[in-house]
């Protein structure tokens, strides 16, 4: 996997006419990325004598004599949430120089720590919010989420200290929700484990959606025939992923509660390989490249900042508009994927329509 948050994979550079080609390579880092990604393109004239590559207006890589150039840089700490810019400037054996710039918006989704205090357990639709289903503020979501790193260092064998990055920290949510979690009706288990073993009276309205902490602390009761240490449906699965990422430090704009229309399923959009791809049940890589579920072909979608978690045209707007692949590409790069920068085409969340 590559791992990075620059919002766009493996985009080529704007072409100038003519021929041959002049072949551009960059690989680069970025502060929130455990390994370094390229980005490949071309200009076209002539035949290239020298090459410069520039990052943010500093020369990074001087390529005399050859029509191939190779450099690594960064990280750009700096750069987060805004965009870098490359520029590539060629001199031609015809004695002309060529140019293009190429601007990288970059999201940083680690290490946002402040949260959204819950003010309630859900008791309504409309106090069916993000903070108040996740209720990040129950000191057994933070314990919870260290069992996460624990767990996935010791599965994958590697220190806990280098789980630090969003695509780590997603592919840890993933693993340890579907490892410790099985599915359960409304119908056979929820009601009943939460208010009739438990004694709660918790009546939320809409869809019976479990906060993450009633589903940490409440439904692997043994007495309420969970098989694992929690159960729920398709939101409470959602829920409970988003829950872990933020307490992990995840930031609110890059972890989303998604809902298909019509009504029939719940999952996550989160920020994975420097894009937004869909989280369902199942390891993230699960969801990749499979654009064959119809529950995954529509879009209502709330998280910590936008909601609450109704089905209603402001939340399909909320999601489409933050959620929507290379957003922030939008007005800036012309040869993105046309697909890339529309919404609701659910097909704009797989690696390979939208790298």
């Amino acid at each position: 996997m590559k791992i990075l948050r620059f919002c766009l994979m493996m985009l080529p550079l704007p072409v100038l006419c003519g021929c041959p080609y002049t072949t551009v390579r960059l690989a680069t880092r970025h502060p929130d990325a455990a390994t370094v990604m390229d980005v490949q393109g071309s200009l076209q004239r002539g035949t290239a004598q020298d090459i410069q590559l520039r990052v943010n207006n500093v020369l990074v890589k001087d390529c005399a004599n050859s029509n191939i150039c190779d450099a690594t840089s960064g990280p750009y700490p700096a750069a987060s949430n805004s965009t870098i810019k490359l520029d590539v400037t060629a001199k031609a054996t015809n004695g002309k120089t060529y140019s293009s710039t190429q601007q990288w918006p970059v999201i940083n989704c680690t290490n946002h720590w402040a949260f959204v205090a819950p003010t309630q357990i859900p008791d309504s639709l409309a106090t069916q919010t993000g903070p108040n289903l996740y209720q990040l503020s129950d000191p057994v979501l933070s314990q919870t989420a260290q069992n996460v790193l624990i767990e996935y260092a010791n599965n994958h064998n590697v220190n806990i200290a280098s789980i630090n990055t969003a695509d780590l920290l997603v592919a840890a949510v993933a693993e340890y929700v579907s490892n410790h979690m099985t599915w359960t009706s409304d119908g056979n288990h929820n009601p009943a484990c939460i208010n009739g073993v438990h004694g709660l009276n918790y009546q939320p309205g809409w869809d019976f959606p479990i906060p993450a902490n009633y589903t940490i602390r409440y439904t692997g009761d043994p007495r309420c025939n969970c098989p694992t240490d929690f159960c729920g449906d398709c939101e409470d699965h959602a829920i409970l992923r988003a829950a872990l990422l933020r307490a992990l430090g995840f930031a609110p704009e890059c972890i989303w509660d998604a809902i298909d229309n019509p009504v029939s399923h719940e999952y996550n959009i989160v920020v994975y390989e420097g894009a937004f791809r869909i989280m369902d049940y199942g390891p993230i890589s699960s969801w990749l490249q499979t654009h064959t579920w119809s529950s995954h072909t529509s879009y209502f979608g709330w998280n910590e900042e936008h909601g609450p978690r109704g089905v209603a045209a402001s939340n399909h707007t909320d999601l489409t508009t933050e959620a929507v692949n290379y957003r922030l590409h939008n007005k800036i790069l012309s040869n993105v994927p046309n697909i890339c920068q529309q919404s609701p085409d659910y097909k704009n969340y797989y690696r390979d329509t939208c790298p």
